[in-house]
């Protein structure tokens, strides 16, 4: 017998997840499946289960797909082929196919942080704590990791090719905040046109100038430069990486609340 909506969500809602959580459901059913349609499991964004859909490897690629839609913020759907002898995708052999739908809940806007210093540490936390998605990506995994960024999820390697890699939104938050000038400028470059809704670097105003030249120099449109924010953060007068953590996070909630309410109209 499936399992009922109202005790998964009641279960969802008193997981270690701030409230974050994928719902995975079967919506489709061909030949001999473990679970038939209807049946669902409710994945935390630590991998934490409630519920099944059948075991096995099945339900291990549903709940990795789940986690990247923690992260993407994305309804998705996964096929998954029971009948696979050849070991290309499940390596089951129970001769059906079932259909997943899975629905990320409790998901703010991702915030993509390029770098893992210690302003970027407090940057997660405390926009963690208002309700963006975290993405942490650095090369450098003995500052990119989950005792340091305990509500983020972690990308590991050189910066420059996450970012050639980057599959971005137009609802994405992104702030270039890598341990050199000569790195962000590196970041910054590969994400540029890429799709956003903000894009933050670290710096003052002398390194925000010296970019916008170096910019203009490699062939940026003036245009192109203008979607970019540097400075970051609101003039506060901060210093310490706390401090600069509060003036960017301050900035994110009005750029978003600018954006829920331009939405709104």
């Amino acid at each position: 017998m499936s399992s009922p909506v109202e005790p998964l969500l009641e279960a969802a809602r008193r997981l270690e997840s701030g409230g974050r959580f994928a719902m995975v459901t079967v919506t489709a059913t061909h030949g001999s499946t473990p679970r038939k349609v209807g049946a669902r499991m409710v994945v935390g964004p630590g991998g934490e289960i409630v519920g099944t859909i059948g075991g096995a490897e099945l339900e291990k690629l549903a709940i990795e797909k789940a986690l990247q839609c923690l992260t993407s913020g994305r309804i998705e759907r996964l096929d998954l082929d029971l009948d696979d002898l050849e070991h290309t995708q499940t390596g089951m052999a129970c001769g059906g196919r079932m259909e997943l739908l899975i629905e990320p809940f409790g998901v703010g806007p991702r915030l993509l942080l390029f770098g893992a210093g210690h302003v970027a540490k407090s940057t997660g936390s405390l926009a963690a704590e208002v309700g963006f998605s975290v993405v942490v990506l650095d090369a450098r995994p003995e500052w990119a990791n989950q005792d340091r960024f305990p509500r983020a999820t972690i990308e590991i390697g050189p910066t420059e090719d996450l970012a050639d890699q980057l599959d971005s939104t137009h609802d994405d938050f992104i702030a270039v905040m890598t341990h050199s000038h000569d790195q962000d400028y590196k970041v910054l470059t590969r994400i540029l046109r890429k799709p956003f809704f903000y894009l933050g670097v670290i710096g003052s105003e002398r390194k925000a100038a010296e970019i916008r030249h170096r910019l203009a120099d490699d062939g940026f449109t003036e245009e192109e430069v203008a979607r970019m924010t540097c400075p970051i953060g609101l003039d506060i007068g901060s210093h310490t990486p706390v401090e600069i953590a509060v003036s960017m996070v301050a900035q994110l909630i009005a750029v978003r609340s600018r954006r829920e309410k331009e939405r709104a109209d």
